[in-house]
């Protein structure tokens, strides 16, 4: 009976855990040293003649933070610190068709691979 309590409350503290993420990023957003819009405008002067994908407030490892799709020549993420507004990362996005994106995790697979062998 104790494991259907258990199993039965896990939902509402997932939905606790999202409302808590939300509160945070509403107010990291209420504190932040730059606007959405000033992040997309970043995003824009780093990667020139790029059309914005998609634009968000998302928690990056535990820090709230904007996040800029972009695409010219693929698609890169854009990642902005609220607190201090400066871009704390950068990385082209996976091609979902198989691309050549992929090669540079292939490279990283055949790395683990050769380590496992030699063990």
């Amino acid at each position: 009976m104790a494991l259907i309590l258990t199993l039965a409350a896990a939902p509402p503290a997932l939905a606790d855990d999202d409302k808590t993420e939300a509160a945070q990023e509403a107010a990291a957003v209420a504190a932040a040293k730059l606007t959405l819009s000033q992040a997309i405008e970043a995003a824009q002067r780093e990667v020139p003649g790029a059309e914005v994908l998609k634009a968000e407030v998302d928690t990056e490892n535990g820090v709230p933070s904007y996040v800029v799709e972009v695409e010219k020549d693929g698609v890169q993420r854009l990642v902005f610190d609220l607190k201090t507004g400066q871009m704390t990362k950068v990385a082209a996005e996976k091609d979902d068709d198989g691309g050549n994106d992929d090669s540079a995790n292939r490279d990283e697979d055949d790395e683990e691979d050769e380590d496992e062998d030699d063990e």
